[in-house]
Order: C-alpha cells, then sequence, then structure tokens
C-alpha cells in the first residue's frame, strides 16, 4: 500500500468508525483511542515524502557539483602555468595533476589542498606566469566551498535515511492500528451488514 493509498484508507476508516462507534464500544474501541489514531494519520501525513526529500538531495548534489567545477577549472589554469613553468616534469610532478577529472569528490578536495600549498611555496617560480597571492586564495576559497558543499550534502542524506526511518516507522505503526479497527469491523459485520462489511475491508486484511 502506498503512503497515499494508506492515508486516504485511514481517513475513510476514521469516519467510518465515528459512525459505527457505539458499535466498536462493545469492542473497547473508544473515543478516545480513535483520536489518537487521528493523531497519527496527522503525523504520518506530516512527514516529508520522498519526493521531497529526494528533490532537496539533488539540489544539493548539483550544488556540490558546480563547486567541484570551479575547483577543477582552477586547477587545469595552475597546471597550464606549473607545465610551461617547469617545463611538465620535475616540480610539475609533485602537483599531481593527474586524472583530476576522475576523483572522487573528497580525493579532489584533498589533492587541491596539496596543490594550493605547493603554489604557495613555489610561487616565486609560477609568478613569471600569472600566479599571484589573489589567485591562490581565491583557490582556497573555492576549495572550502566544494567542502562545505561535500559536508551539505551528506547531512542532506543523513537526514533523508531519518526521515524515511521515522515515516516507515509511523507507517508501520498506522497500519496495525487500522489492520486492527478493520478486523473488528469485518467481524462486527459480516453476518449483519454487508456493505458496512465492504467499508472495512482493506488491503492485507
Amino acid at each position: 500500500m502506498s503512503d497515499a493509498d494508506l492515508k486516504q484508507k485511514a481517513d475513510l476508516v476514521v469516519n467510518n468508525v465515528k459512525r459505527d462507534l457505539a458499535d466498536f464500544e462493545t469492542r473497547n474501541i473508544s473515543a478516545s483511542r480513535l483520536q489518537q489514531f487521528e493523531t497519527a494519520i496527522e503525523a504520518f501525513a506530516n512527514t516529508s515524502t520522498d519526493e521531497e526529500l529526494r528533490g532537496l538531495m539533488n539540489h544539493h548534489t548539483a550544488i556540490k557539483d558546480d563547486h567541484a567545477m570551479a575547483v577543477q577549472k582552477a586547477i587545469r589554469q595552475l597546471r597550464n602555468m606549473a607545465a610551461i613553468a617547469y617545463n611538465g616534469t620535475g616540480k610539475y610532478n609533485t602537483f599531481g595533476f593527474e586524472k583530476i577529472s576522475r576523483l572522487s569528490d573528497s580525493d579532489l578536495h584533498r589533492t587541491m589542498r596539496r596543490i594550493t600549498k605547493l603554489a604557495t611555496l613555489l610561487l616565486p617560480d609560477l609568478a613569471a606566469q600569472g600566479l599571484s597571492t589573489n589567485q591562490i586564495d581565491n583557490m582556497v576559497l573555492l576549495n572550502q566551498q566544494l567542502d562545505d558543499a561535500i559536508e551539505a550534502l551528506a547531512d542532506t542524506r543523513t537526514q533523508r535515511d531519518l526521515q524515511t526511518l521515522d515515516r516507515i516507522n509511523k507507517g508501520n505503526a498506522l497500519y496495525a492500528e487500522l489492520s486492527i479497527l478493520c478486523s473488528i469491523g469485518q467481524t462486527l459485520y459480516a453476518d449483519t451488514n454487508l456493505a458496512k462489511y465492504n467499508d472495512y475491508l482493506v488491503e492485507g486484511v
């Protein structure tokens, strides 16, 4: 049963039990218990849907990807400076420019941190190619923004996992109570009122 179907069926059963409360009271189903069921329905309805959580993750993924691209672009610019300054050998190799586009986000962040430290140390060599302290500071900022975006995405993923578990738990509790009420309703009317009996039919019960 989908979340939407569960919510709709629970609402219908609430109305039916209110209508038939006198009969349900013979099975110790009180108005107070029915109110608790309504509260559970509302709590379930107020949980974030997976579509909402997935949309939030996609949003943070796009932000992270944009920052990763900005970091890669800055590295490519520095790589060209270093390639000219060192003729692609020696000190050039210490930067580890290879396969930058294939690195994971966390590896890209660590690589950029190492590259900016080397760029600072080798600034006297690279200044002739146009490198400045302002450019290095900007690279550090870009890398920090990438790190923040990676962390924000991880937090969003954790939030999605927790909220998904919360929704599942509330949905299971709601279905369990729904099953009890429907089972009682079927028993009450199986031999006396076919229309009401049908009102309490639900998938799996």
